[in-house]
């Protein structure tokens, strides 16, 4: 469970998910503009306690890199 979304000039890829090992977690990495992420090596990440958060968290980070 947990969200994807790509910001809206398609430069960053925000995914959020329940890992197994840490809780939680939302992290960033850079896209190409059609949206296909061209690293796997996150640009940011934060942990999370719950559902709740991490789909609070989710949104904040999809706003910040927006241009």
């Amino acid at each position: 469970m947990g969200w994807q979304q790509r910001t809206e000039n398609g430069k960053f890829f925000v995914s959020t998910v329940d890992t197994f090992d840490r809780g939680w977690e939302t992290m960033v990495f850079p896209a190409r503009e059609d949206g296909t992420v061209i690293d796997y090596i996150d640009l940011a990440c934060r942990r999370y306690a719950d559902a709740e958060a991490a789909k609070a968290g989710h949104l904040e980070m999809v706003a910040e890199f927006q241009p």
